[in-house]
């Protein structure tokens, strides 16, 4: 700025007064108002990365089992998971759902059951023999969107005597308190298991 545009300026602001007034601190209510901001908005942005475009979606068998497993699942947890012996913590109906509402009703009911320290859950989402445009549409959709899911290790169609294969069992990963005494009861020494 040269001298004419700096007395200018000056002339100008000649009769601005600051403003007067406490400095603000956020409150506990802003700060809570911050984080339920932070959660629907990624909230939001996990459901948009579930695909529900029929396109994409990967068509499974009405009758088929469904089965995935993340590595570093041993194959004796995974097998008695599948065979029913864990006991389901909370359970999930699709049926009837589209498929918009399905995958919001299921990417929050993924992400209350690890807030609340489940490990295992079910999803009803029944066989879809009628679905249109092809058969098992919901159950497409879910077996393709559980592997995507932060916290979903396994899954596995439920056996008979809990549903059969219009139920899927999720594992989900261990909350910090379930380690803890996981790593208390079986530490090595350790008389009291």
């Amino acid at each position: 700025m040269d001298s004419t545009e700096s007395a200018l300026f000056l002339a100008s602001m000649e009769d601005v007064v600051p403003l007067k007034g406490e400095r603000r601190v956020p409150t506990s209510v802003d700060r809570e108002e911050e984080v339920r901001r932070y959660q629907a908005a990624k909230r939001l942005q996990a459901i948009g990365l579930l695909n529900h475009d029929v396109s994409c979606i990967t068509p499974v068998d009405s009758q088929a089992e469904l089965s995935f497993r993340k590595p570093g699942i041993q194959g004796q947890v995974f097998k008695l998971f599948r065979q029913g012996k864990y006991p389901v913590d909370a359970q999930l109906s699709l049926k009837g759902v589209g498929l918009q509402l399905a995958k919001e009703r299921l990417y929050d009911f993924i992400e209350n059951a690890k807030g609340m320290g489940f490990r295992n859950v079910s999803v009803v989402h029944g066989t879809g023999i009628n679905n249109k445009p092809f058969p098992a549409l919901v159950k497409s959709s879910v077996a393709q969107w559980l592997k995507s899911l932060d916290g979903v290790l396994a899954y596995h169609s439920a056996p008979q005597f809990l549903g059969g294969v219009g139920v899927t069992l999720v594992m989900l990963v261990k909350s910090d308190e379930a380690r803890l005494v996981s790593r208390e009861t079986n530490h090595k020494g350790v008389k009291i298991r």
